[in-house]
């Protein structure tokens, strides 16, 4: 994301979308997310979110049309333009995915409406995500149908490699695309972000190194989902940074500082410790750790 750009702005507030290929588990998994990160009902960021439950080149091509209308939109009326958007497809057995990624690079050098479409491609699926939060980095390939379903961009492996029962494994029950509460049960069950965030990147630095220039799709296993979990949590961490500038004047204000050696010490102490410090609402309580930090 451009930190150059003025999410601070209530009249032009930062937009994002994001439409994924289903209705249920990654609409429901970035749903929570979200709502984690304090990310959804600002006047500063507007996250919008829908499931789509269609293949990949119809995603793309509703998603095409609502940047547009959203667009006119914000000529008429100025609200608000998408920034940024995320297209979440999987690999699964669609035969348009091919050409949604070939629209989508096309629509980026073309495009009018002063944005870029990201897509975040899984192979074979989404919940290569959650496994990611559990297994150890691996380069086995993982599927999630049956030698029926097989086609030449995936590898059928035993049913120990099958995606959803390894899952069931680390869940503690039977993995259902109709939980609406997988986030939190991800994090229950002792899955760790940050763990899928390093081996994802792991498994594109592999295939980048031993298959240079082959696209995403034919990557089993691999999922760019971490790409937009970074955004969303880099995002969050600006915000946050921003109210703790704010709360900063409120003490600076309320003590009369005009030390500048000083103030440059309290921006040191906000560079390394911000996310800590705003989880206090307190102003009072955010001087004494200030007053702290100069005595040590």
């Amino acid at each position: 994301m451009d930190e150059t750009r003025n999410i601070n702005s209530t009249d032009n507030p930062l937009a994002i979308l994001i439409v994924t290929e289903d209705k249920k588990s990654s609409m429901y998994y970035f749903q929570s997310k979200i709502k984690s990160l304090g990310l959804e009902n600002r006047s500063d960021v507007k996250i919008d979110l829908e499931g789509l439950g269609k293949a990949p080149v119809t995603l793309v091509n509703y998603t095409f049309r609502k940047i547009k209308n959203q667009f006119d939109e914000f000529t008429k009326h100025n609200t608000y333009k998408y920034r940024e958007i995320y297209c979440i497809m999987d690999v699964d057995d669609h035969s348009s995915l091919e050409k949604a990624i070939q629209r989508i690079a096309s629509f980026n050098q073309t495009n009018k409406f002063d944005c870029k479409v990201y897509p975040i491609i899984s192979n074979e699926c989404f919940e290569i995500w959650y496994l990611l939060h559990f297994i150890d980095y691996s380069t086995k390939e993982l599927y999630r149908g049956s030698k029926a379903h097989h086609t030449k961009n995936k590898i059928f492996v035993p049913d120990n490699r099958n995606i959803d029962k390894l899952l069931a494994n680390y869940l503690g029950e039977e993995y259902r695309k109709m939980n609406d509460d997988i986030f939190k049960q991800l994090i229950l069950s002792g899955g760790k972000e940050s763990q899928a965030i390093e081996f994802a990147k792991r498994l594109e630095k592999y295939f980048a190194a031993n298959f240079p220039g082959e696209p995403v799709y034919l990557h089993n296993p691999c999922t760019q989902v971490y790409f937009l979990v970074e955004k969303l949590n880099h995002l969050s961490g600006l915000l946050k940074k921003n109210r703790m500038l704010f709360k900063m004047g409120e003490v600076g204000e309320k003590y009369m500082f005009k030390d500048h050696e000083f103030m440059n010490i309290l921006f040191s102490l906000i560079d390394r410790n911000y996310c800590e410090v705003t989880n206090n609402d307190d102003s009072e309580n955010l001087s004494d750790h200030f007053k702290r930090f100069i005595k040590e």
